[in-house]
């Protein structure tokens, strides 16, 4: 028999899909034999799709499908590369090979059947540290018990032990916190950030890091304060002159009092270090003009006290010759006053220092006339001349 085309029926295309879906064995024996005109990916992925509908097929005409499954296995901790292998009972019997094997993370654990095993068996192997559930299932009808994977490396897990303690014991050696401490806790913080969240969760201080790290920011924001206020002390300097000491000075005091790394923080230093030469420069100028001044005094005192020294010179001068005229005026008359004689001299004196009367020891003192009384008639030349 042929169709209208030509062809007989079993060439038909549509005849032999339809074969494909409701008897594939006759449909795989139409494709391969009677049409060979299609392409050869397109015939071999209609058998394969063929196949696997008539296994379905079959085990849906049989009747029996899994109605329960379950993993004969508690919670699981695995080392990295580690094989286990857990037995899977699956009821009714003979419905195992449509179970289903899942690894809700593949890159942790893989999870599969083993068919090397007499009993139906899976096969659970670690990849990578983590942790992750398996089940098996079918469909979504039937699921199986799900069973927790830890999967642990014994190796990385001390040295997670060993960067935490680090980390712990250079977060207690940091004591109080300063801003000097500033760079100790940025290193401690990228130390903690290096870590895993398993190493990160084994670090026993990490609050205390958390609390220096918040002192370090108040710190930070009362030093930016400090910098701002030298600044604006600084600015309001202004134009040097000699009344611009006492702002100078605060200016100074408020930069000295910062901390090394802060001083190199204040953006107009060199304007105070300006003002402090120029007020220098001024007070030099200005005691120079002061020291000039003293000495214009000083020479004026001097040139006064020479001028008074000689008028008292002059004036006792002239007292002096006064003096000298009344004595000699008064030696020159000693019948006005006393004199003196010695019991055996001839002659009587007008002093008693006279040098003539040196060595005598008896020396008489009286009038003129009680000297002449005692026979001592003229005045001694030597000194009443």
């Amino acid at each position: 028999m042929k169709t209208h085309l030509g062809k007989k029926w079993y060439q038909n295309n549509l005849l032999c899909i339809i074969m494909l879906v409701i008897f594939p064995p006759i449909g795989l024996f139409l494709l391969w034999k009677y049409h060979r005109t299609w392409k050869t990916m397109i015939r071999w992925v209609a058998t394969v799709l063929s196949v696997l509908w008539g296994i379905f097929f079959v085990v849906v005409a049989n009747g029996e499908t899994p109605e329960s499954i379950h993993i004969s296995s508690q919670d699981i901790t695995i080392e990295i590369k580690d094989t286990i292998f857990v037995p899977i009972d699956v009821q009714p019997e003979g419905t195992q090979n449509l179970v289903k094997f899942q690894s809700e993370d593949e890159s942790i654990v893989s999870f599969e059947e083993d068919q090397k095993q007499e009993v139906f068996t899976g096969k659970i192997t670690a990849l990578k540290e983590g942790s992750t559930t398996i089940y098996a299932y079918y469909h979504d009808k039937v699921i199986s018990n799900k069973i927790k994977v830890e999967v642990v490396d014994t190796q990385k897990q001390k040295v997670r032990e060993k960067a935490a303690a680090d980390i712990d014991k250079n977060i207690v050696a940091l004591g109080t916190i300063t801003l000097e401490k500033q760079e100790a806790i940025k290193n401690i913080r990228t130390s903690y950030d290096a870590l895993d969240k398993k190493g990160q969760q084994l670090v026993k201080h990490y609050t205390e890091l958390e609390k220096a790290e918040k002192t370090i920011e108040k710190l930070q924001n009362e030093e930016k304060q400090q910098i701002k206020t030298v600044e604006k002390d600084i600015e309001d300097i202004g134009t040097v002159s000699l009344k611009s000491k006492a702002s100078i000075q605060k200016a100074r005091k408020e930069y000295d009092a910062l901390r090394k790394a802060s001083q190199k923080k204040v953006s107009n230093y060199t304007v105070l270090v300006s003002a402090e030469k120029a007020y220098q420069d001024l007070e030099a100028k200005e005691q120079q003009k002061a020291e000039a001044k003293q000495q214009e005094a000083i020479k004026k005192q001097q040139e006064a006290a020479a001028k008074q020294q000689q008028e008292n010179e002059a004036a006792a001068k002239q007292q002096q010759n006064s003096t000298n005229d009344t004595y000699h005026e008064e030696q020159n008359s000693p019948s006005q006053g006393l004199v003196y004689w010695t019991p055996n001299g001839g002659k009587y004196h007008a002093s008693s220092s006279c040098r003539t009367l040196k060595k005598s020891k008896t020396i008489i003192q009286g009038t003129v006339e009680e000297a002449k009384a005692a026979g001592k008639d003229a005045l001694c030349k030597v000194c009443g001349h």
